[in-house]
């Protein structure tokens, strides 16, 4: 082998080295762009939803209801239904009931204080008219005990025939007509709930 020949030889694997080096360098270049695109700019695999502020429920200031809320009984029989109040933990200065039936199927046959009545609220009505009872329970004397859980008026009720009967109070939120609980503060209405009686007779 002659020089010539060696040189070229020398020469062509040099060439085959530097190809090979550059060819391995161009695939790192071109690997760490991939890579650093996809870690960086690519969307996410799964896309979660934009969730917005969960509003706020506003709470109940105080509510009426008689209780049971459920009976069930028989033509002719006689039962009692409690009307009750909870003002949450507020200072008041009163309540008004208004609650109305169906004369046809049942008859109110008497309205009285409970046992259990605060004594700082006096039963000041209990009219009883056109399928209608008119309840007033107002504070006689001027105190800032608040008013929590309590029974403002006894129902007794007839049952006059089968069917379903429904007592209901009648309320007009913000309103001082129909059912009320008056605070005392503002004197303004705070009842913002009420719950109905179903009655079944067999």
């Amino acid at each position: 082998m002659n020089l010539i020949t060696t040189l070229q030889e020398n020469k062509s694997m040099k060439l085959r080295m530097g190809l090979a080096f550059f060819g391995a360098l161009l695939i790192g270049i071109i690997f760490y762009i991939v890579s650093s695109f996809s870690l960086d700019n690519s969307p996410p695999l799964i896309s979660l939803p934009k969730q917005g502020a969960i509003p706020t429920p506003t709470p109940i200031r105080s509510e009426m209801y008689t209780q049971p809320l459920s009976i069930e009984t028989t033509v002719g029989k006689r039962f009692d239904v409690n009307v009750v109040i909870d003002a949450k933990n507020t200072v008041i200065n009163g309540v008004d009931s208004v609650i109305s039936y169906d004369p046809t199927m049942l008859r109110v046959v008497l309205v009285t204080a409970p046992t259990t009545q605060d004594k700082t609220l006096s039963l000041m009505r209990r009219q009883i008219e056109d399928g209608n009872v008119y309840i007033t329970a107002i504070k006689t004397e001027v105190t800032d005990i608040p008013t929590q859980e309590l029974t403002v008026a006894r129902l007794s009720i007839q049952a006059l025939k089968s069917g379903t009967a429904t007592l209901t109070f009648q309320h007009n939120p913000t309103t001082t007509t129909g059912s009320t609980i008056i605070q005392a503060a503002e004197s303004k209405n705070i009842l913002d709930k009420v719950t109905n009686t179903t009655i079944i007779i067999k």
